[in-house]
């Protein structure tokens, strides 16, 4: 795993998508297989979605998708830091499919109140690719989650929203 961490960080490095998405694969597997998120590959992913070249590169949903892909893997800390984390650099992305994947792993984190209450903080940013996924995220939410009051309070938003 360690051997592909480092592959997989100079592929992003070198913005290399071909090589970037083998890997994003290969590590997807390595996670299937042992049944767990190492926190070192999860610090680094983290470490790499900070840098505001990956967020602007048209290739970064190859990086969230092993997040998406190893969701069922993370642990419950790990689930914390990433909603939080996710809240935080979403408005930072410039390309769709990154910001679609990151407002379905919200509501795909918890499916609840949480969920919903992160798609709200998320609301407030101001640039247009990433504000254009934040109904997608409200629709998403109410085609996932369960919480008939927190479905209601979705419901009203994507309204005001749409």
């Amino acid at each position: 795993m360690n051997k592909n961490i480092q592959i997989f960080d100079n592929a992003i490095s070198i913005q290399n998508s071909k090589l970037t998405r083998k890997v994003s694969h290969e590590i997807i597997i390595g996670l299937v297989e042992s049944g767990t998120f190492p926190d070192s590959l999860f610090d680094k992913l983290l470490s790499i979605l900070k840098n505001e070249t990956v967020q602007k590169w048209e290739y970064s949903y190859l990086i969230l998708k092993v997040f998406e892909d190893g969701l069922e893997y993370l642990t419950e800390t790990q689930k914390e830091h990433l909603i939080d984390f996710f809240v935080l650099i979403y408005g930072q992305f410039t390309e769709s499919t990154s910001c679609l994947l990151i407002v379905e792993m919200i509501v795909d984190l918890y499916r609840n109140e949480k969920s919903l209450n992160a798609l709200k903080k998320i609301m407030g940013t101001n640039e247009d690719i990433p504000r254009s996924m934040i109904p997608e995220g409200f629709e998403y939410y109410i085609s996932e989650s369960c919480e008939e009051h927190s479905l209601k309070i979705a419901s009203k938003i994507l309204e005001g929203l749409n």
